[in-house]
């Protein structure tokens, strides 16, 4: 069997897509569970796409939004969602319902953003021997 070929180059290894921020202020309710649905709607095609749910403006959660976000994690899986939510009745409600303990969930923003991004390989010096390790 022949391998086709083509005359094109080969294409270059990317670097992860940015994270799509979604921000929520106020009370989340069942208009703003459907508001987010719409903003992340064509991000939800992309798995290497972050979906970053910033609720730090965000003063309560009724049980119909949290459960959009619920869908949500499950849907993309934990790895591709992140949350972000300072200590407060928002926080207490999504730890309350588990939320907290199925993604990764940070007090701001910044500190999201830093822990998403790709590690970049350092090198940290030579390591010693095996059999100088052992030798005491």
């Amino acid at each position: 069997m022949e391998i086709p070929t083509t005359n094109q180059e080969p294409t270059a290894v990317t670097a992860a897509a940015e994270p799509v921020i979604v921000e929520l202020a106020g009370l989340i309710d069942r208009a703003e569970a459907a508001q987010l649905v719409r903003r992340i709607e064509g991000s939800l095609a992309s798995p290497e796409v972050m979906i970053v749910l910033d609720l730090s403006a965000a003063t309560g959660i009724v049980s119909i939004a949290a459960r959009v976000v619920y869908n949500l994690i499950r849907w993309r899986g934990p790895g591709s969602v992140a949350l972000v939510c300072p200590a407060g009745p928002v926080r207490d409600a999504l730890v309350w319902l588990g939320l907290t303990y199925l993604v990764r969930t940070f007090d701001d923003r910044e500190n999201c953003l830093l822990a998403m991004r790709p590690a970049v390989h350092q090198p940290s010096g030579t390591l010693d021997a095996p059999e100088q390790a052992h030798a005491s």
